[in-house]
């Protein structure tokens, strides 16, 4: 039998939407055409979709919002916030840590800081602690700008990473508010590039900005360090292997440790900062130190009442157990608080995390192929109730969708890992 032969595209999970594409596609669902979306519903949409892709993340914790970090702990501190990205924590460990930062001969410059250890053995090393201070040196990213003029005619509204354009360096991104008045006010800095100077004229596409508007002049005020770092080993000091790029995830400020999951034994390591004109810092205080064989030993949760009612909350030692206070920026309750001998080790916590702001609409949400559609009928169904020129009598088929796609998607929303069940019926048994 001759098998039929399929032109098929020999590609994989290629599919992408932005975040345009899923806000003419949920106006579709609500019957708009894409050419009677205004640039007001366009910047409506967009606000509709972050409190969407926020809600997600409340109701439950999808599989692609996990993810690991890791807490220095400090004597004598009971409370360990975990900023306002985070949602939840799953659970949480106490990772004891041999400290074999002695085995290598350190050579450093602002260009690199490698550990030798030809001298003893060649050595693994699983976890980096890096004390960066203020962070990376040099590099001319944008710190902070100065509003010159504010425009008229963008689409109010709030704008994550918003592209910066002009001046004499590139790669800058900023939050930008469109209050009612359709002038701009800039909140924050959120990428600073690299290459700008102070003075440096910027502005921003009104594209970003809902697609109508202009007038909007900023000004560099300040500058900091931008760039980044990677670490790397070798077994002989010549072929380098990269263990270690930071995410977004992960700070360069301040006492941080890095993972890199059970490196290989291996003679050299080294911290090599990236991006142009960035060095590493070069004070006495920047003395990384290196550890392996971390042993992660499980901190159960506590419920508030049994937190409260702890009669010492500073007795000191190794953290066994942890309230989570959800606050707007969720707060890790140790106890015991960490003694000196706790404080030399680590907290691994892995956490559920809120997706990333959907930004701007040339911009893609965090979102994997199987949760497209769901969150296409749950943003149409946002719309639908806030939109008036929807014809009401679809609103019910589109809830009724949107009820199903979203069942759907969290119904594959597991690992499907073994469940194991085992029932304590000693008791009835002697």
């Amino acid at each position: 039998m001759v098998q039929p032969v399929y032109q098929t595209t020999g590609t994989f999970n290629n599919l992408t939407f932005s975040n345009r594409q899923l806000v003419e596609r949920a106006y579709g669902v609500c019957g708009i055409n894409r050419e009677l979306i205004a640039g007001e519903m366009a910047g409506t949409a967009l606000s509709l979709l972050g409190l969407v892709l926020k809600e997600i993340v409340g109701n439950s914790g999808p599989l692609w919002t996990l993810n690991k970090v890791l807490v220095p702990l400090v004597q004598g501190q009971t409370a360990y916030s975990l900023g306002p990205s985070t949602n939840d924590v799953k659970s949480a460990f106490y990772r004891q840590m041999n400290n074999v930062t002695q085995n290598g001969v350190v050579t450093s410059s602002g260009a690199s800081y490698l550990f030798n250890f030809t001298a003893t053995n060649a050595t693994e090393v699983d976890t980096v602690l890096i004390p960066w201070g203020t962070g990376l040196v040099g590099g001319a990213a944008i710190a902070s700008t100065a509003l010159i003029a504010g425009g008229a005619g963008y689409v109010p509204g709030t704008y994550s990473n918003v592209p910066l354009t002009g001046g004499s360096g590139s790669g800058a991104t900023a939050t930008i508010v469109v209050g009612a008045s359709t002038a701009v006010t800039v909140t924050g800095i959120q990428l600073g590039g690299s290459g700008y100077k102070v003075g440096d004229l910027l502005s921003a596409s009104n594209a970003s900005l809902g697609g109508t508007g202009t007038g909007l002049s900023l000004q560099v005020a300040t500058l900091g360090a931008s760039g980044s770092f990677v670490i790397q080993t070798s077994p002989d000091g010549t072929n380098w292997t990269t263990v270690y790029t930071p995410t977004v995830f992960d700070s360069i400020v301040g006492n941080q440790y890095y993972d890199m999951n059970n490196t290989a034994p291996q003679s050299y390591l080294r911290i090599l900062p990236t991006g142009a004109g960035v060095t590493l810092p070069t004070s006495a205080s920047f003395v990384p130190q290196l550890y392996n064989t971390g042993n992660d030993i499980l901190m159960y949760r506590m419920n508030p009442d049994d937190y409260f009612n702890l009669t010492n909350k500073q007795f000191g030692g190794r953290p066994l157990q942890w309230w989570m206070d959800r606050q707007i920026a969720p707060v890790m309750d140790l106890w015991p608080t960490p003694n000196a001998l706790a404080a030399q080790n680590v907290m691994v916590v892995w956490r559920y995390r809120y997706l990333m702001d959907a930004g701007t609409l040339q911009q893609t949400s965090e979102l994997p192929p199987r949760w497209y559609f769901a969150i296409m009928y749950a943003l149409a169904q946002a719309i639908a109730m806030t939109e008036p020129t929807v014809d009401p009598r679809r609103i019910p088929l589109i809830q009724a969708e949107a009820a199903q796609k979203l069942k759907a998607a969290w119904g594959e929303e597991r690992d499907k890992s073994p469940i194991k069940f085992q029932p304590q019926i000693g008791n009835y048994t002697r």
